[in-house]
């Protein structure tokens, strides 16, 4: 399943593409498939609690709000959907699939041949994590700002591992069970101000400038 987050008639929803590169969305189509199915007239209400009102609390509410989700999609499928409920791609805007993410934990210098691009100096020996702010993300059809005391804007393309639920203390064979989904992610970095922090040993604002980091469409 693709999800999304978009933007319809100035109202942020939650979605996924269906087979033909359609947006659907998932709280009007849940709520068709309550009353058609379950017949279920408060179908819409029940949706809103069934699958929360973000992709946060659609995430935390787990396997209940997945297979709400598939079943949404299948009863779209094989009904005659309004144009509100599958929208047409061009008529939606794309917003990070997590606009308010918990958290942002990133992997530093985990790729040796980045490592090597940067320094002469061989990468850790044990993995190296860094905090980025959750307001630094912006969507993927959103401009990328350059801040005027920026003198070397980068970018690397990432890969986003989304945890779906809380965990601490996880062991290897089960770490899997926790991720959500997979996105495509970049990383804007303030190269120059990332130097002059880590001269302190601490880099946060290098990459954390306001909307930093573009999450790609689909999670």
């Amino acid at each position: 399943m693709k999800l999304v987050t978009f933007t319809h008639e100035n109202q942020e929803r939650i979605g996924a593409v269906d087979n033909l590169g359609r947006v659907v969305d998932l709280h009007k189509a849940y709520g068709s498939y309550l009353r058609d199915i379950e017949t279920k007239p408060a179908g819409d209400p029940l949706a809103a609690i069934i699958l929360g009102h973000d992709m946060v609390e659609f995430l935390k509410r787990g396997e209940k709000a997945l297979d709400a989700a598939r079943k949404a999609l299948a009863h779209m499928e094989k009904t005659e959907a309004d144009a509100d409920i599958v929208i047409d791609r061009a008529q939606v805007r794309l917003k990070s699939p997590v606009p308010r993410p918990g958290a942002l934990i990133s992997a530093g210098k985990n790729f040796s041949d980045h490592v090597a691009e940067m320094a002469s100096k061989k990468g850790p020996a044990a993995p190296v994590a860094f905090l980025k702010l959750p307001g630094t993300v912006i969507g993927p059809e959103d401009d990328i700002p350059h801040p005027p005391e920026v003198k070397n804007l980068d970018y690397e393309v990432e890969l986003a591992i989304v945890i779906g639920k809380p965990c601490v203390d996880v062991c290897a064979e089960e770490a899997l069970n926790y991720v959500a989904g997979y996105s495509a992610f970049n990383d804007i970095s303030a190269r120059d101000v990332i130097r002059g922090e880590n001269k302190t040993g601490i880099h946060l604002m290098g990459k954390s400038f306001p909307v930093s980091r573009r999450w790609d469409l689909i999670l």
